[in-house]
Formats: structure tokens, sequence, C-alpha cells
């Protein structure tokens, strides 16, 4: 169940909403960005927020829990992957 909550003829960048929490590594991002997230880049304040704030962008809403999951270590990815089928184990 995905919703997105903005005008999309509108809008070139769209970033994930989990529950509320916004996942901005999960996005999709247009090439004309380059420029502004260069400039972040090379500013004191090298946070995705910050970039999100300065170019606006379109929700897109997973209210399932099980929708979307973090992981940050191999291990964590392999017992993820016990949940799919097509799946490679990390090294």
């Amino acid at each position: 169940n995905v919703r997105l909550t903005a005008n999309i003829v509108y809008c070139r960048f769209f970033i994930a909403e989990h529950c509320g929490t916004l996942e901005p590594l999960i996005g999709v991002y247009d090439s004309s960005l380059s420029d502004a997230a260069e400039s972040v880049l090379q500013s004191a304040n090298t946070s995705v927020k910050h970039l999100l704030d300065q170019i606006g962008f379109a929700v897109c809403e997973f209210p399932d829990a099980n929708s979307v999951r973090n992981c940050n270590t191999p291990d964590e990815y392999n017992k993820l992957c016990a949940y799919t089928i097509d799946c490679t184990e990390a090294k």
C-alpha cells in the first residue's frame, strides 16, 4: 500500500515516508538536483534533510510497518533475506 501525497505532475523529487518518518535515503531524485546537492556538500550543513528543505519534494507514503526495513550490517541483511526468495547473501 503506497500513497503519493503531492501533485506528481509538478514534482521531480520523491521521498519515502514510513510510519510518519521521512526516509530521505529512499527516494527518487532527478538529475537536475546535482547543482543543489553540490552546493549542500560544500556547505557546513551537509545533511540530506538540509538539501530537502531547499529543493522541496513529494512524499511517497509507506504506512505499513513491514513495507520498509532497515539493515546496517551483513548479518541484518541476511536475516532480512530470510523473508524474500530473491536475495543473495552478503559477504
